[in-house]
């Protein structure tokens, strides 16, 4: 993972697409991660989707494996509880206590899909829960929901953005950015 965090990861500001493959370009033509460009055919001045090969071409990519000791999905979670866990200390209400940070997401790639890693949860049978944004699920009603909700059921309203690592068992190999 990138060690450097929030806005001062872009000191001039977050690129944007155009920037992003012109970068991804030029580390190409410096012999950083050619295979990303023997496998895309380039992208500058297309709509192809900038993936994990690309991204690790412009950043820091770290690549899980199951192995004897410790399962793909247990190394991954460590990591994330632990990137999330070093940020300073953010808001807390007496009885919830939320940790607002500025650091950017993750990015977890697994076999065929991929999520946006932005928080984490802990439930009180100190279980974690990923909080994520999934392009594979239907959002839009969230809202509406929520605003139609006694204050009890609020809690329930997360569930489209949790993602429980016990659902990610099955896959041996993953890829964090």
């Amino acid at each position: 993972m990138a060690t450097e965090h929030g806005p001062r990861a872009f000191p001039d500001g977050v690129p944007n697409i155009l920037q992003l493959q012109d970068q991804i370009e030029d580390a190409w033509d410096n012999g950083c991660n050619s295979r990303g460009r023997a496998e895309t055919g380039g992208i500058i001045g297309t709509r192809k989707f900038i993936g994990t090969q690309e991204v690790l071409t412009r950043c820091s990519a770290r690549r899980f494996q199951d192995s004897n000791e410790c399962s793909a999905i247990d190394q991954v979670l460590d990591n994330i509880i632990s990137y999330f866990q070093r940020a300073p200390s953010g808001m807390e209400d007496g009885t919830i206590k939320i940790r607002s940070t500025m650091l950017p997401p993750i990015y977890l790639q697994r076999p065929g899909h991929s999520f946006t890693i932005v928080g984490l949860e802990r439930t009180v049978h100190n279980e974690w829960h990923l909080l994520v944004f999934n392009p594979g699920n239907r959002y839009r009603d969230t809202a509406r929901h929520f605003r139609s909700v006694s204050p009890r059921q609020k809690q329930n309203a997360l569930e489209p953005y949790r993602l429980r690592p016990a659902s990610l068992r099955k896959y041996s190999e993953f890829e964090l950015l």
